[in-house]
């Protein structure tokens, strides 16, 4: 009926099959993945990475695209600076005022890409993140600021697994 029931981000490389992320509505779409991943394999090993407790549901991880556009677009209440690393995404890289986007600014935190996309939703504070050893804290002033204007929320990201 045109309803998505999974999706599956995988990379087909020369030796292995790798399914970075899968998620499914119904252990039917489940089996469906799974087979349609490993048609890619033929002579190669595959792995699929699914969650810790090997279920799903309805939810949905978090990849940021364009830190710059989002945060501008959030407008956080909060000055400090948050240096991003991202070796997929070039744009993603660099120093951001919380509150208005790209600067040059030196960074007061620093950690990659899918530790800001989990702090940024509310997926986890900065400090669950700092005690994983994620981040980088040059100047914990400002670090408590990011962690109060950042608080967790009750979210949708399916994102430890």
């Amino acid at each position: 009926d045109g309803n998505a029931l999974g999706y599956t981000f995988f990379y087909n490389m020369e030796d292995t099959v790798y399914g970075e992320e899968t998620v499914w509505a119904t252990d039917e779409a489940k089996d469906k993945l799974v087979k349609f991943i490993s048609s890619f394999a033929e002579n190669k090993k595959y792995k699929i990475k699914l969650p810790a407790d090997k279920n799903s549901v309805p939810r949905s991880v978090l990849n940021i695209t364009d830190t710059d556009a989002l945060l501008k677009l959030l407008d956080i209440n909060c000055t400090s600076v948050i240096e991003v690393k991202d070796n997929l995404n070039e744009a993603n890289n660099g120093c951001f005022f919380l509150k208005t986007g790209k600067t040059d600014a030196k960074p007061h935190v620093s950690m990659d890409i899918g530790s800001f996309a989990q702090l940024i939703s509310g997926y986890k504070t900065l400090y669950e993140l700092l005690l994983e050893g994620k981040v980088t804290i040059y100047n914990r002033e400002e670090a408590d600021k990011i962690n109060e204007a950042l608080p967790k929320l009750n979210t949708f990201i399916f994102d430890d697994y």
